[in-house]
């Protein structure tokens, strides 16, 4: 078999003859022909225009006249068989492409082109190159061509590129992700009939009763964080809200006692006591104009002799009882500063959050959390329940009871809406600020179930007002015990407002105007439902606005 150069040696010797030949037809005018070209080395010198290249060997001669083209082409034959010979390469990359040329005739011919290495082109346009006919480029490794039904395990790398086109073939163009912040990936929402049944298996078998239910889990964070995002579309309001000019000064950051006091309003102080009156006899003391008395006179006046005995000190123990009176009368004097804006307790109206920043909200909510935890710490060492009677002799339903209360719904108003537009973005130290006010939170939920079970609140009332038991449709039998579900007393008391036409009444009167006590029973902030809520609420807020949802776990643990 021939070698792969011995076919482009006897391609560049007919070549050289031709040349050859040529030169010696033209004679003197092929001196000129042969010159060398300026700004091209040697090797790259070409003679005629026609297609193939006439290449020069580095020791042709460049003589004139038909002997010295004669010389050229002997020397360049010479210098061809000396290549052979030794088995060197190809002078420049023009003999390199003819050579591929040649190789991709010969592959077409012999119909192998399913393994050819074929060099050529990024964009698979160069002469004579075999364009991919799978891919967008040319291609440059080889490729096995294996059947559309073919399957098995790479065993070459021509195997594998096949595999790995054929699993591009059924790529997408594009992939989309969805966004988990989008507003439009709003949860499912519960079905309405299950959350409207407050009995325990709703709550689940084995959720504890004191927890929210799983649907108000899912959909308030949701719910939270697109609230978050409305009220920052336009925070700070622009312009701002003018701050009434009758309320004391906001508290800078440095004085953070102060916060306790602008929340709940600042004490009354007593007023001094006015000065007393002096007296015609005391004022007269010393003070008078001497009166000129005739010794006779004071000789024949009236005595008494009691008056007498006394007349020596008397001066001097009327000042004592001045002074003792008007001490005593500082003491007892209850006259307080008159009641102003002052005094009274703020709600988070929004001319004062717009006024705070992230490290001034972060302060006030850790002295909330501060207050919150010493008003709760005496409460849970001692659990003991009240010495009140929790159900009265004519009816069922507990009396509202004046126990403290470590998480007022005023504090409860302010927390929340201070993480309404607080940054999103906080260091590690905030943070850690918010999960401390979380878990003293759950502290005073955990704290108030355990109370109300040692007390007996944790019960429905045992029948409604039409004398049906709860959840029995009002058939007039015989109340049954219904088991404790957060949020049924709500809906119970709901219930029985619109049965009894007081929620019409509440719509359609002032806001500002109060409801009698006789239309509406008693709102008591402390019950268990309330106090449940408020310390729920706070936690789920954290927990999905700042991404805490250990939290969630851990107080699910803690009720398990």
């Amino acid at each position: 078999m021939a070698r792969p150069g011995q076919a482009e040696h006897r391609k560049r010797k007919r070549q050289a003859e031709e040349a050859a030949a040529r030169a010696q037809s033209h004679g003197g005018s092929s001196r000129s022909n042969s010159t060398p070209r300026a700004g091209l080395p040697l090797q790259m010198q070409v003679q005629g225009s026609g297609p193939s290249f006439q290449v020069a060997s580095s020791r042709m001669s460049l003589g004139g006249g038909a002997a010295g083209e004669g010389n050229m082409g002997e020397e360049y034959e010479e210098g061809e068989e000396e290549e052979e010979e030794e088995g060197g390469e190809y002078d420049s990359f023009a003999q390199q492409g003819e050579e591929g040329e040649e190789d991709d005739e010969d592959e077409d011919e012999d119909g192998d082109a399913g393994e050819a290495f074929v060099i050529g082109n990024a964009d698979g346009k160069g002469k004579g190159k075999k364009k991919d006919k799978k891919g967008g480029g040319a291609q440059v490794l080889p490729v096995a061509d294996l059947p559309d039904d073919w399957e098995g395990d790479a065993e070459d790398g021509a195997t594998y590129l096949a595999l790995a086109m054929r699993a591009d073939k059924v790529l997408p163009t594009f992939t989309r992700a969805e966004n988990p912040w989008s507003s439009s990936a709003a949860p499912a929402l519960p079905d309405i009939g299950e959350a409207a049944q407050p009995d325990q298996a709703a709550a689940g078998p084995s959720r504890h009763p004191a927890l929210p239910k799983k649907s108000w889990q899912t959909v308030f964070p949701h719910h939270f964080v697109e609230y978050r995002r409305t009220i920052a579309q336009s925070w700070p309001p622009s312009p701002p809200l003018p701050y009434p000019s009758t309320w004391p000064k906001i508290p800078p950051t440095s004085q953070r006692g102060e916060w306790g006091y602008y929340i709940n309003g600042y004490p009354r102080r007593k007023l001094s006591p006015p000065a007393r009156p002096k007296t015609a006899a005391s004022s007269a003391k010393g003070k008078g104009p001497a009166v000129e008395v005739d010794e006779e006179e004071g000789l024949n006046a009236e005595v008494d002799e009691e008056e007498g005995m006394n007349a020596g000190g008397g001066d001097e123990d009327d000042v004592d009882m001045d002074l003792e009176d008007e001490e005593e009368a500082a003491l007892n004097y209850d006259t307080l500063e008159p009641l102003g804006e002052r005094h009274k307790s703020r709600d988070p109206h929004v001319c004062i959050l717009q006024k705070l920043d992230t490290f001034h909200i972060i302060s006030v909510l850790t002295t909330l959390t501060t207050h919150i935890q010493n008003t709760l710490t005496p409460l849970e060492s001692d659990l003991i329940p009240p010495s009140y009677d929790p159900l009265t002799s004519s009816s069922s339903s507990y009396r509202p009871h004046s126990r403290k209360n470590p998480f007022t719904e005023h504090y409860s108003r302010w927390i929340y809406a201070l993480l309404l537009v607080l940054d999103p973005f906080l260091s590690a130290a905030q943070v850690s600020a918010l999960r401390e006010l979380a878990r003293v939170v759950m502290r005073v939920g955990a704290w108030r179930w355990v109370e109300a079970v040692m007390a007996g609140e944790v019960g429905l009332p045992a029948s409604s007002s039409n004398g049906g038991a709860v959840g029995e449709g009002g058939t007039g039998a015989a109340p049954a015990p219904v088991p404790w579900v957060m949020g049924a007393r709500w809906k119970y008391a709901r219930d029985s407002r619109e049965a009894t036409g007081v929620a019409e009444k509440e719509m359609a009167r002032p806001a500002k105007e109060q409801i009698t006590p006789n239309e509406r029973e008693e709102y008591d902030e402390t019950s268990v439902d309330e106090t449940l809520g408020r310390c729920w609420l706070i936690v789920h807020a954290i927990s999905a606005g700042w991404g805490q949802k250990d939290l969630v776990m851990d107080l699910e643990e803690m009720f398990s």
